[in-house]
């Protein structure tokens, strides 16, 4: 005689817990693959700078698309429970003693995985607006580290999609002095491509520190003669207290109006 299955309520219980995990847990990822070694071997070659990184560089490129997922999860991680108490511990520390322990930045590897994980999206980013989308968002990220290396990043990428240049112009605003003086220097490296932000360009050339002001200088002469509108500002410029600001002034004039400069006395 067959004993008779019973449904009990545990049961149904677990069934019906089971069947909401499935559908609310993502699909799994099989973890994409080059030359039969995962990503995540070629990321850590990437990651530490090893003899074969240039292979690596070219392994994350071949992977392209299929690799975004895997770096921006790392880009996304956050700090470990340890090393948060470390900082916090860290900046309560007589300076006698905190100068004899390793500063916080140099104790994990999550931050340089992350730094390296933003620099491999930026490999992709050209062919890729999964990827170009990663390291916009970085300029607001939380590890300080990577917001300001974002600009950077984002700056060379320029010349092959303009795209990011409203996302530079953001950046100048986001109360990090460090990142803002990177946006304005990839927004200076951006050419003729950033006619539109000859206003912003200007006025950095107010701004109260001269390196801001050098790099809005830089910017408008590579521009070109589309900037001829800020020659007035340039003019101004060219009489700053600062040798750099008036060298940059000069050299941008010359580029974007010849007549301008020679009318100035400038050759």
């Amino acid at each position: 005689m067959t004993k008779q299955f019973k449904l009990t309520p545990a049961f149904l219980l677990l069934a019906v817990l089971g069947v909401i995990i499935w559908q609310v847990l993502p699909p799994h990822r099989i973890e994409p693959a080059f030359q039969g070694k995962p990503l995540r071997y070629w990321f850590q070659q990437y990651a530490d700078l090893t003899p074969s990184t240039s292979e690596a560089t070219n392994a994350i490129q071949q992977v392209g698309k299929a690799a975004v997922p895997f770096l921006v999860q790392i880009l996304d991680a956050p700090d470990p429970w340890w090393q948060k108490r470390y900082d916090a511990v860290f900046q309560r520390l007589p300076k006698s003693l905190a100068t004899r322990l390793p500063y916080p930045v140099a104790i994990g590897k999550t931050r340089a995985a992350r730094l390296a994980a933003l620099d491999a999206l930026a490999l992709i980013a050209p062919s890729d607006e999964e990827a170009l989308a990663a390291v916009i968002k970085s300029l607001n990220a939380s590890d300080i580290e990577v917001r300001r290396s974002a600009p950077l990043l984002l700056g060379q990428l320029g010349p092959k999609t303009t795209s990011v240049i409203p996302a530079l112009v953001n950046a100048l605003t986001n109360n990090d002095w460090y990142a803002e003086e990177n946006a304005l220097r990839a927004l200076a490296a951006m050419g003729p491509a950033a006619t539109n932000t000859i206003p912003v360009l200007e006025n950095a050339l107010k701004h109260g520190h001269p390196d801001f002001q050098t790099f809005a200088a830089e910017g408008l002469g590579n521009i070109g003669p589309g900037a001829k509108a800020a020659t007035p500002s340039l003019l101004t410029a060219m009489q700053d207290v600062n040798p750099a600001v008036r060298e940059a002034a000069i050299s941008a004039l010359l580029k974007i109006d010849p007549e301008a400069a020679a009318k100035a006395g400038v050759k």
